[in-house]
């Protein structure tokens, strides 16, 4: 019983840490959003750069418009890996509660996309 509820307890402060984490990759995510806009709204030429370890480096611009790209990939794949864990911690969190709230709501998340015959609206087709 107690394992049980250790358990849960450590998957809840995860999923707290995965959610905080989320938000501060979205964060770095729209600041490069951002950059990247300001960057080509700019004529060619070169721009300072704070690089990570401190250091402003100049640089072309098609160069750092390249190099925010890359970022953007990278924050994307990351984001999704986290969403990914989120799901499954919340999962397992639904069934050592046996919450069917939570379960209910541990299943939401598992939305897909609409197909291409489903996309498009038909006011006369049936329900």
């Amino acid at each position: 019983m107690w394992e049980l509820a250790g358990e849960a307890e450590t998957l809840g402060e995860d999923i707290v840490a995965l959610q905080d984490h989320l938000v501060a990759l979205d964060k770095e995510r729209q600041d490069s959003r951002v950059g990247w806009r300001s960057l080509s709204k700019k004529p060619a030429g070169d721009s300072w750069v704070l690089t990570e370890v401190g250091l402003f480096v100049k640089k072309r611009n098609r160069t750092v418009i390249e190099d925010l790209k890359k970022n953007q990939e990278r924050l994307d794949v990351a984001v999704e890996e986290s969403r990914e864990e989120v799901k499954d911690k919340m999962r397992r969190l639904a069934e050592l509660e046996h919450n069917t709230e939570l379960k209910k709501w541990a299943e939401s998340f598992n939305l897909r996309p609409l197909s291409a015959k489903e996309a498009v609206f038909n006011p006369n087709a049936e329900s």
